[in-house]
């Protein structure tokens, strides 16, 4: 139940845009996992540990982290966490400039997913399934370069009360349309993730959204990209103000101990 609860308050802490929390938080969460002799979920929170990494600017530390969960659990763990695994190594192999590795974990977590059944998976993968499994295929297939195999997995992403994940994905989308140079669409994606954002109450999406828009700037005499700035603007008192990449330092140190 500690080690639970840890990975939650770390999760939590992630998702409102404080990484050294939910690092110490995941830091507890492993050492009760250990504790209590689970190594499936003491491979969870390092899974979960590398996600916030990832998403934080720290790809090597996150490639690591995830490397080890998969290499501690990779006999012991359900089907989906074994793919989820597959999913930090290959994300955060990809955002680190190593694409064969990458591609080579993406695939094994895309055999995988065949073998996933939600209602055999441990309670605390509730909310992994096959369309969620896709979607982080295609999150990782942009940040790999390849946007046209990538949209519509993401574009299948929205779905109805995920608000974040809609947000969280929608911004992978709309680097998608960019990659692909087609601006409009970008932007009309990263509408709907905004009001998505909104929902959802989460400054980690914000941020991601953030970050879109700074890549649209290389655009901004186009006319759909004047108006998404505009919406942006109007929106901005609606969401939250401290994404992910709120700077607390570097997250390099933060993660040493939590190997």
């Amino acid at each position: 139940m500690l080690a639970e609860s840890a990975q939650l308050a770390g999760w939590l802490a992630a998702d409102a845009g404080h990484p050294a929390g939910g690092l110490d938080a995941y830091r507890l969460g492993l050492r009760a996992a250990a504790a209590a002799g689970d190594p499936a979920f003491g491979a969870h929170v390092l899974g979960a540990a590398s996600h916030l990494l990832a998403g934080a600017g720290d790809p090597y530390g996150a490639l690591a982290l995830a490397r080890t969960g998969y290499a501690g659990a990779r006999r012991s763990a359900s089907p989906g966490l074994r793919a989820l695994l597959l999913h930090r190594v290959a994300l955060a192999a990809a955002l680190g400039g190593r694409p064969e590795a990458a591609r080579r974990a993406l695939a094994a977590a895309d055999r995988g997913a065949d073998a996933v059944e939600p209602a055999r998976e441990p309670p605390w993968l509730y909310w992994l399934d096959g369309p969620e499994l896709a979607a982080m295929t295609g999150r990782t297939l942009v940040a790999l370069g390849r946007p046209r195999a990538a949209e519509p997995l993401l574009a299948a992403a929205r779905r109805p009360g995920r608000p974040r994940g809609a947000a969280l994905y929608g911004a992978w989308l709309a680097r998608a349309h960019l990659q692909l140079g087609d601006v409009e669409q970008a932007c009309a994606v990263a509408e709907a993730a905004l009001l998505d954002a909104v929902r959802a109450g989460s400054p980690r999406a914000a941020g991601q959204l953030a970050e879109v828009r700074r890549r649209l700037a290389r655009h901004a005499g186009e006319p759909a990209v004047r108006r998404h700035t505009a919406v942006a603007a109007a929106a901005a008192r609606y969401l939250p103000s401290n994404g992910p990449a709120a700077h607390q330092g570097p997250l390099v140190p933060l993660s040493r101990g939590i190997r």
